[in-house]
C-alpha cells in the first residue's frame, strides 16, 4: 500500500529512535518551560497591575493593553519561529531569543512612568517569548522519540508549562512582597535564563535534523502545510477551543465572583486548573501512544465542555472542584494533541511551521475569547450566554477532531535512505 502524495508522517522521514534517547530532552524541556511565556505574560501579570498602576497613575486597562498586543504578536510569530527552527535548527533560534526574553524581562524593572516606553518594551519582550513555549522544543523531542512513546514524551516536555503556571504566581507574590514589583520582574527574567538557557545549549544539540535524502513524496508535497485537510480541521478546532476555553479561563475569577465565590476559593480553582493541566498533558500523551486513532482527542474536548458547562449551575464547592479539574485536563492536553497530530500527519521538514500555524490559531482564538466574555457581560449583565456558547463551541471542536482522517500508513522502504545531520 502506498501513501498519497503529501501525506508523509514523521515516522517515514526519520530512522528508528529510542525512548531513552528522547527522555533526557523531554525532562530538560519540562524544566526549561517552567518560566513559559504563558506563565509570565498571562498567569503572573495580574500581580503587577496593582503596584505599577499605583506607582505611575495608569489605568488598569492601559496597563494590560501592551500585554494584549504582545500576546497577539506571539500568535503571529509562532509560524515564523517554526519556520526558522525548520530552516536553521532549533538551538540556533532558541539561544538568542531566550537571552533576549530573559534580559528583556529583567529590563522591565527599569521602566519609569513613560507609558510609551513601557508599551514598546512590553510588546517587544513579550514577542521574544515565542521561544518559551513547547513549539520548538517539541520538534526535538518528536525527532528522537519512537512512535510508541512519542505522545508521552512530548507531554512530559510540555508539562513544564502547567508546573510553571502553578508555581510562578506564589513565587511572584513573594518577590513583590519582599523586593517590590521591580524585584518581581528581575526574578522572572532570571528564571528564564537559569531554567531555559542551559537546556537550549546542552539538550537541543541535535536540533538541526535536516533530511538529506528527499523522497518523491517530499518533492511533490504541497508547499504550505495549511493546504491539507487535517491541518484545516485542526486549525478550526484549536481556534474555536481557544475562544471557548481560554476565554473562559481568562475570566474565571470574575465569573466566580458573580456567582458569589470568594477570592480565596477562586485562587484555589485557578491552582487546581493548573495542576490538572499537568495531569492532562501526561495522560493525553499516554493515550495517544496507545490508541492509534486521531479520534481519541475528542475525549479532551469533552472534558473542556464539562468544565465550562458545570459553571452554569448554582455555586457548589463540589461542582467547582469537578469543573476546575475538567477544565484543566482539557487545557493541559491541547498543546500535546497539536504537536502529536503534526508529527503523525506532516513532513518533518515542515514540523515547526505546521505546529506554528496551529499555535497561532489557538492563541488568536484565546485573545478573541477573552474579549468575547467581557462583551457578553457588558451586554447581558452576566456570563451565562457566553458560557453556554463556549460549551457549544467546544463540542463543535470535538466534532472537527472526529472528522480527522486516519493517520498515514508508514512505508518504511521509502524512507530508508533518509539520514540526519546533527548540528555542528
Amino acid at each position: 500500500m502506498t501513501v498519497p502524495v503529501g501525506r508523509q508522517s514523521l515516522d517515514d522521514a526519520l530512522p528508528p529512535q529510542t525512548t531513552r534517547g528522547a527522555l533526557a530532552p523531554a525532562l530538560a524541556t519540562s524544566f526549561a518551560l517552567i518560566p513559559s511565556s504563558v506563565a509570565i505574560l498571562f498567569y503572573t501579570q495580574g500581580f503587577f497591575i496593582g503596584p505599577m498602576t499605583a506607582a505611575f497613575g495608569w489605568s488598569r486597562s492601559a496597563f494590560m493593553w501592551p500585554v494584549t498586543m504582545a500576546m497577539i504578536g506571539l500568535a503571529i510569530l509562532y509560524p515564523v519561529a517554526g519556520y526558522l527552527g525548520d530552516r536553521f535548527g532549533v538551538r540556533r533560534v532558541l539561544v538568542p531569543l531566550i537571552i533576549l526574553f530573559g534580559l528583556g524581562t529583567m529590563g522591565l524593572s527599569l521602566i519609569g512612568d513613560n507609558f510609551v516606553l513601557y508599551s514598546a518594551a512590553t510588546i517587544l519582550v513579550g514577542m521574544a517569548g515565542v521561544v518559551q513555549s513547547p513549539l520548538l522544543y517539541s520538534k526535538v523531542i518528536a525527532a528522537r522519540a519512537p512512535l510508541q512513546s512519542r505522545g508521552t514524551l512530548i507531554a512530559i516536555g510540555a508539562s513544564g508549562v502547567s508546573i510553571g503556571n502553578a508555581l510562578l504566581p506564589p513565587i511572584v507574590v513573594w518577590l513583590i512582597a519582599e523586593f517590590g514589583w521591580r524585584g518581581g520582574r528581575i526574578g522572572l527574567g532570571g528564571m528564564v535564563l537559569i531554567c531555559a538557557l542551559p537546556v537550549a545549549l546542552f539538550f537541543m544539540n541535535e536540533s538541526r535534523t535536516v533530511i538529506q535524502a528527499k523522497t518523491i513524496r517530499n518533492l511533490n508535497a504541497p508547499s504550505s502545510p495549511i493546504q491539507r485537510k487535517p491541518a484545516v480541521l485542526l486549525l478550526a478546532a484549536l481556534f474555536l477551543s481557544g475562544v471557548a476555553l481560554n476565554g473562559y479561563l481568562a475570566n474565571l475569577v470574575p465569573i466566580l465572583a458573580d456567582r458569589g465565590v470568594g477570592a480565596d476559593q477562586a485562587a484555589k480553582s485557578l491552582s487546581m486548573v493548573a495542576l490538572a493541566g499537568a495531569v492532562g498533558r501526561i495522560a493525553s500523551g499516554w493515550l495517544l501512544d496507545r490508541v492509534q486513532h486521531p479520534a481519541i482527542g475528542i475525549l479532551w474536548f469533552l472534558f473542556g465542555c464539562a468544565g465550562v458547562s458545570l459553571s452554569l449551575f448554582s455555586p457548589n464547592i463540589f461542582l467547582e472542584i469537578i469543573a476546575s479539574i475538567s477544565l484543566g485536563l482539557s487545557l493541559g492536553a491541547e498543546v500535546e494533541l497539536a504537536a502529536y497530530y503534526v508529527a503523525r500527519y506532516f513532513d518533518y521538514r515542515r514540523f515547526g511551521r505546521a505546529l506554528g500555524f496551529l499555535a497561532a490559531s489557538y492563541s488568536i482564538g484565546s485573545a478573541i475569547g477573552s474579549q468575547f466574555f467581557n462583551l457578553a457581560r457588558d451586554l447581558f449583565g452576566n456570563y451565562h450566554s457566553a458560557t453556554l456558547l463556549s460549551a457549544i463551541l467546544v463540542l463543535v471542536s470535538a466534532g472537527l477532531v472526529a472528522w480527522l482522517p486516519p493517520y498515514p500508513t508508514r512505508v518504511g522502504s521509502e524512507a530508508r535512505g533518509v539520514g540526519l545531520d546533527s548540528e555542528r
